[in-house]
């Protein structure tokens, strides 16, 4: 592996899987430096700018952000930095982090891949979807994020934020430093996000890659549910309805792309005319 240093990081497994399963609210840790510093420099100097055409926006009441999952566009140093996190030695290495076994990655990259937010952007507090949209009998056990962002600033907000089962508070941070990987467990009631409005400088954006792992139930024993956005004690009502409309209308669009097989393009596209309507409810 070139990009990240399995033998460092096997070394330290059995001090960082109690870190992890201890962790609160719910199992997650932050790793940095996660790739080799050289590496990680690399794959930020080679991010799709923001005016590529290669971005996917999402813009609606619960989130504003880019992503882009097609790994043609990747530049190498992110194909390769992919291609090493989706491998069975990192999955290996992974399910000994985690106490889950028999992980699997996802090649197509569904709701992940490289994700970027602007200023003034926002991903409000959710739990996210349960299985993979392509493949029902894959249940979704772990996310990864890498962050991207040399010299950013604790002002600027973009902390990701971990919030207990019962959305009364927030129990852990993590800002978005450059190099730093934060590693969770998710579920129905791993609630996260970064809800409060960027406020960094327009030329910077919130850089990041994410990887979603899975393991196989093809019982189906858990219930497919859409990413499910969280009102939180300190939003309005009129906030926590438009959240609740928001809502329905992504689990609306989940089961159209799980029927239809649509792409994200053309969801967000209509969720984004959507919030439009739900702005001008909320004023």
């Amino acid at each position: 592996m070139t990009i990240f240093d399995l033998q460092k990081w096997t070394s330290e497994l059995p001090v960082l899987s109690r870190q992890y399963q201890d962790a609160d609210p719910f199992p997650h840790i932050a790793l940095a430096p996660f790739f080799l510093p050289d590496k990680a420099q690399a794959i930020a100097s080679e991010f799709p700018r923001r005016e590529s055409p290669v971005w996917n926006h999402h813009k609606h009441i619960n989130c504003h952000k880019l992503s882009c999952n097609k790994k043609d566009a990747f530049a190498p140093s992110i194909r390769t930095a992919i291609e090493e996190l989706n491998s069975s030695e990192f999955l290996n290495w992974l399910s000994g982090l985690t106490g889950i076994g028999d992980l699997l990655a996802d090649p197509i990259l569904e709701g992940g891949g490289l994700h970027q937010v602007e200023s003034g952007g926002h991903l409000n507090i959710h739990a996210d979807f349960t299985r993979h949209h392509k493949n029902l009998d894959l249940c979704r056990r772990i996310n990864l994020i890498v962050y991207l962002n040399p010299s950013w600033k604790e002002a600027w907000g973009g902390a990701i934020e971990f919030w207990d089962k019962q959305m009364r508070s927030c129990r852990a941070k993590v800002l978005p430093l450059m190099n730093q990987a934060i590693i969770f467990s998710t579920n129905e009631t791993s609630y996260h996000g970064h809800p409060e409005l960027l406020a960094c400088p327009p030329d910077i954006l919130r850089k990041s890659i994410a990887l979603y792992y899975y393991t196989l139930d093809q019982a189906r024993i858990n219930k497919a549910r859409s990413t499910t956005f969280m009102v939180r004690p300190t939003d309005s009502g009129s906030k926590a309805f438009l959240i609740w409309l928001d809502n329905q209308a992504v689990a609306c669009f989940s089961m159209v792309k799980q029927w239809f097989g649509i792409s994200d393009e053309s969801a967000t596209r209509v969720l984004g005319i959507f919030d439009k309507v739900l702005q001008r409810l909320g004023k």
